[in-house]
């Protein structure tokens, strides 16, 4: 159950078990505290009952005391600690009765000690009423009867019984404390062991739980991580060699720029020589010879536009590889760039800058593969005139041919050359426009192998940012890992 909750609940279930352990420990203790104070305040009674008895016996002592002090001396004086004495007793009877008003058989016991105890004061009052009127004999007569020591006595037995019953009482209070003491004191101690027992399994529960599958995610933020390197050098490296093919794409296509200005210069010089020739043939026979030298040249040109054009479809193909290629890397990079993603969405909050990377990375792999497949676009388009031009070239070189035949066997046929030329020259503005639009489309190839290297440079210094998030991340679970596993 503990492998399904959050570390938060976790943490959060350890702490309140330990809050509820408290809080038992705590409510038995107070329990325990409020029966063992409730039993002191009893035991306390039982003292103050007690005591109260002992007054009582003093204040019945005092008088006794009072009374055979007169009768012995017949001084007044002596009289003082029976009256006080008497109002000793008074009150400390009166507290008595209080304090047993929940105990009826010390209740009945005061009961017959009021009535004793009166019939004892009566008596003391006519002994002294004797000494006064008939001097210590006729009180002497009195005290011989033995009715006042037979009051006392009985007195006195009423509060011994008293005062066992309070001790009897007290012993077992005393007991009921001394048993609630220990009591709280066995609750408090082997509840304390107790908790900390169930305190201590529940956090070893607890933390084998959390650690268990804190190790595991480090393991496999370790393992994700090493792949992201791995994987992330290898993008670099990879990137690094499409810069370079790029960088040397770029090279190739300035060169077959060059060659194709070159070739518009010649396709236009060969125009030129064709409109001149036309107007040569109108001359005479003598422009015959100078066509047919023309034509020789241009059947040169011609061929050697034809191993141009045909160079430069070969050198087409070659760029179409490229392409082909860094289309590939882009593909490629993008895949590493998704895998990137997914592997920082595992990392968490930690794999965010990284993600941010992934997709920059994954931003230019796009833009990679709209710039090759504008590139394939204009190749097609290039190769297709590059055909054109090739099939044209070719037809004009096997004209040229034909026409210096037809001068060859009529060389006094100027209406025919002329005618020829004139084809020748029409051929030629064919050739001068198609190889114009060749060089238009290299120019765009050029500018767009320009674009390739840009993004291509932009994306090797993305994967290098990349390569060093993956290596902060490498060290970052390194970390992770020594603190879980406690600097081991």
């Amino acid at each position: 159950m503990l492998q399904t909750l959050s570390i938060r609940a976790k943490i959060g279930t350890g702490f309140g078990l330990a809050l509820l352990f408290l809080l038992i420990i705590g409510a038995v203790s107070y329990s325990n505290t409020s029966d063992l104070m409730t039993a002191r305040a009893i035991a306390r009674h039982s003292l103050e009952v007690e005591k109260a008895i002992g007054e009582v016996k003093t204040g019945l002592i005092d008088m006794e005391t009072g009374e055979r002090g007169y009768l012995l001396t017949g001084d007044e004086s002596f009289l003082d600690p029976y009256q006080s004495g008497r109002q000793a007793f008074d009150a400390a009877l009166a507290d008595v009765t209080a304090l047993t008003a929940d105990n009826p058989n010390q209740q009945a016991r005061l009961q017959k000690l009021r009535d004793t105890t009166k019939t004892l004061f009566d008596r003391f009052a006519e002994t002294v009423d004797a000494r006064r009127s008939s001097g210590l004999d006729g009180a002497m007569s009195l005290v011989k009867a033995g009715t006042v020591k037979a009051l006392m006595d009985d007195a006195r037995g009423i509060l011994k019984d008293m005062d066992d019953e309070e001790a009897m009482l007290q012993t077992g209070r005393d007991k009921v404390a001394a048993d609630t003491a220990q009591s709280t004191f066995d609750s408090i101690i082997y509840g304390t062991l107790i908790a900390v027992a169930l305190m201590l399994l529940a956090g070893f529960f607890i933390l084998r739980s959390i650690t268990i599958p804190v190790t595991t995610a480090v393991g496999n933020l370790a393992s994700a991580t090493a792949e992201i390197l791995a994987a992330t050098t290898q993008l670099a490296s990879g990137s690094q060699e499409q810069a370079a093919a790029v960088a040397e794409t770029v090279s190739t296509v300035d060169e077959v720029t060059q060659t194709s200005d070159q070739a518009a210069q010649r396709s236009k010089a060969v125009s030129e020589a064709a409109q001149r020739s036309v107007e040569s043939g109108k001359a005479g026979r003598r422009a015959v010879d100078e066509a047919v030298t023309v034509m020789g040249k241009v059947k040169e040109q011609s061929e050697s536009i034809a191993e141009g054009i045909l160079g430069l479809a070969e050198q087409a193909q070659s760029i179409g590889d490229i392409i082909a290629t860094v289309n590939e890397i882009a593909e490629q990079t993008n895949l590493l760039a998704l895998n990137a993603a997914i592997e920082a969405s595992r990392a968490g909050e930690h794999g965010r800058g990284f993600a941010v990377v992934a997709g920059e990375v994954k931003s230019l792999a796009d833009q990679s593969k709209k710039a090759t497949a504008q590139i394939r676009q204009i190749l097609g388009d290039i190769q297709k005139a590059t055909n054109g031009a090739v099939m044209r070239t070719e037809e004009g070189t096997r004209n040229v041919n034909e026409a210096i035949l037809v001068v060859g066997r009529a060389g006094d046929t100027i209406r025919a050359l002329a005618e020829t030329i004139t084809e020748a020259a029409q051929l030629a503005a064919q050739i001068s426009a198609s190889v114009g639009q060749q060089a238009t489309g290299m120019a765009q190839i050029h500018q767009a192998m320009k674009n390739i290297n840009q993004v291509a440079n932009q994306n090797l210094v993305s994967t290098r940012q990349t390569e060093r998030a993956a290596q902060d991340l490498d060290l970052l679970s390194a970390k992770l890992r020594l603190l879980v596993n406690g600097g081991r």
